[in-house]
């Protein structure tokens, strides 16, 4: 019987979402220069856009190749 392990209830929609609300909480500064806050309160257009890709198997570790040697021809 085939086990589909521990990613059986693997949910592409609940990823996809914890994605955007990750994406949307405060992230840790790496480096601070200018003063942002100062700019945006000045005005003008601020543009937002959320994108997604979706999970892909884009680098599998195996070759993608199946063989077979048959000598009984079963």
């Amino acid at each position: 019987m085939w086990d589909n392990g521990p990613n059986e209830t693997y949910n592409s929609d609940a990823y996809k979402n914890e994605l955007r609300e990750t994406s949307h909480n405060p992230a840790k500064v790496g480096r601070n220069i200018g003063d942002t806050d100062a700019v945006f309160a000045k005005g003008g257009k601020i543009h937002e856009a959320d994108y997604y890709v979706p999970l892909l198997a884009h680098a599998s570790m195996e070759p993608m190749v199946t063989s077979l040697n048959s000598k009984t021809g079963k």
